[in-house]
């Protein structure tokens, strides 16, 4: 009973101070108080966590494959109120804060990652973003490459949603949505900025020798005279068949049986080249490859599937799911996919695996240094010209790429067909393509390390699958990625070492 001598002013304060006794937690969403509750209420997200993202990769597969009728609105609605219930945020973020009272390192990392996740969807999930993305994505399908008036009006509608996405960045504290992506790729944008002043300089005195040589044959250096330079190694012509088997073969010689990897390729035209979906993580991997597609993009697609098929956490968070930025470090997954195509360029595995003669063998794996000078500096361009994009909002984006063409290529011949921004990759993965050149560095280190344990024919030695498992698999995102290198290889990401390799440093 409420005491009737009380003035009006102090029963209100008596009873709100009644009120917050009974229900505390009005005054905060956060709930979770000790260590073992902690475990037991992320054991719950991680069955909703994991639930939505089988939801997710099965719509995914079906919208590439057309199996079925694909519906990706459902579950992104449902990764979206997941990451933005209230009680959810306000507990990971209290206890992220309090990380160093958590001494199981498997949970503390749990904590890190969904809070990276939640930070790192505030812009792909919001409702404006997704509107649009969704909208493109469908046009962008279905849209008549004839029709230059429509797709003038839809190249302007991507340009739209990039420049949302810039607004949003600018309202997480970045100055542009690109610098923001990179770090929740887990590269950060300001060691992005000094690997690709890196590029530039470690390649310019090669590039600037082959333009010297150009000019002695030719009055003036075209484009196309640069790119008669651009080799990559010798990617083998099989049949359908052979290229299942070879695939087999492969893994066979570092120990791996292919039967019992859950995964499955489908060969049917699609959106990209190759895509492998871990629809389930570790147990189902689809793999959708359009016809005639190089061998390299098979053993590339395979080495996804074995990186996922071979992870170890039993906690959905730490699994890898691709389908929340923050997550997966795609950098470190496209470096575990490079690094099964690299076995292609191997002395043995050519011997073993191709009709070339010991001098053409010779031949594809000497470094010719003009090749890797140009297949460095397209890198550069092909990185930069979306990101650039971003951080020059204002400007056309055709004058944005222009400019960087002339200063890559050290060239006003600017390429004949003009940049269009009608690409998937735009709306699904922006600014995804750095991944691959990193990945290139992380190949390098792990075919060093392979190479350095396991002696020169490790292609076919049965122990470097196991290595590969125990140091590099097996983790899912349960260990920080650099670190993972670290500790497998012995030294940080060797950007040094990768460019020795191409014959750009002495």
């Amino acid at each position: 009973m409420i005491n009737s001598s009380l003035s009006p002013k102090k029963c209100v304060i008596v009873i709100c101070i009644f009120v917050l006794c009974l229900f505390p937690f009005v005054t905060s969403a956060q709930s979770v108080g000790n260590v073992n509750d902690l475990k037991i209420y992320l054991d719950s997200k991680d069955s909703v966590y994991e639930n939505i993202c089988i939801e997710y990769g099965t719509q995914t597969w079906n919208l590439y494959s057309m199996e079925d009728e694909a519906d990706l609105k459902t579950p992104k609605e449902k990764m979206n109120a997941f990451l933005q219930d209230n009680e959810f945020i306000e507990n990971i973020d209290y206890w992220n804060k309090n990380e160093s009272s958590i001494e199981d390192e498997i949970l503390k990392r749990r904590v890190f990652v969904y809070n990276n996740i939640i930070e790192g969807t505030k812009i792909e999930l919001d409702s404006e973003v997704r509107e649009k993305t969704t909208y493109l994505l469908e046009a962008l399908r279905n849209r008549n490459e004839d029709d230059s008036s429509a797709n003038a009006e839809l190249e302007n509608r991507v340009k739209e949603l990039m420049k949302l996405r810039n607004k949003k960045a600018r309202m997480l504290g970045y100055e542009n949505y690109a610098d923001y992506l990179l770090d929740y790729y887990g590269i950060g944008h300001q060691w992005f900025k000094d690997f690709t002043k890196i590029i530039e300089e470690k390649t310019e005195p090669v590039y600037n020798e082959l333009l010297a040589k150009i000019k002695e044959e030719k009055d003036s250096v075209k484009f196309r005279d640069v790119m008669k330079y651009l080799k990559r190694g010798y990617n083998p012509e099989y049949s359908m068949d052979s290229n299942f088997l070879i695939m087999r073969e492969t893994i066979a010689g570092i120990g791996i049986n292919y039967d019992s990897i859950p995964i499955r390729f489908v060969v049917k035209e699609a959106d990209f080249g190759g895509n492998c979906i871990g629809v389930k993580i570790p147990a189902d991997f689809r793999v959708i490859m359009v016809p005639g597609i190089n061998f390299s993009a098979f053993m590339h697609e395979l080495g996804h599937g074995l990186h996922g098929a071979f992870t170890k956490s039993e906690s959905a968070i730490l699994k890898g799911y691709e389908w929340c930025f923050g997550n997966d470090p795609p950098a470190f997954y496209e470096g575990m996919a490079v690094t099964m195509a690299d076995f292609l360029k191997h002395p043995d595995w050519l011997d073993q695996y191709t009709n070339l003669t010991d001098e053409e063998i010779r031949k594809q794996v000497n470094i010719d240094k003009f090749s890797s000078a140009v297949w460095m500096r397209y890198n550069l361009y092909a990185i930069l010209a979306e990101i650039e994009i971003y951080r020059n909002e204002e400007e056309n984006h055709i004058d944005v790429v222009k400019k960087l063409f002339k200063k890559v290529f050290k060239t006003d011949d600017f390429m004949s067909r003009q940049y269009s921004l009608l690409n998937t990759l735009y709306i699904d993965y922006p600014c995804y393509l750095q991944n691959y050149t990193i990945a290139d560095v992380i190949s390098y280190q792990v075919h060093k390390t392979l190479r350095e344990k396991f002696g020169e024919n490790y292609v076919n030695n049965k122990e470097v699958s196991k290595f590969m498992i125990e140091n590099f698999y097996k983790y899912g995102v349960a260990k920080d990625w650099k670190k993972i290198l670290f500790d497998a290889t012995g030294s940080e990401l060797d950007v040094e070492g990768y460019f020795k390799s191409l014959g750009l440093l002495n």
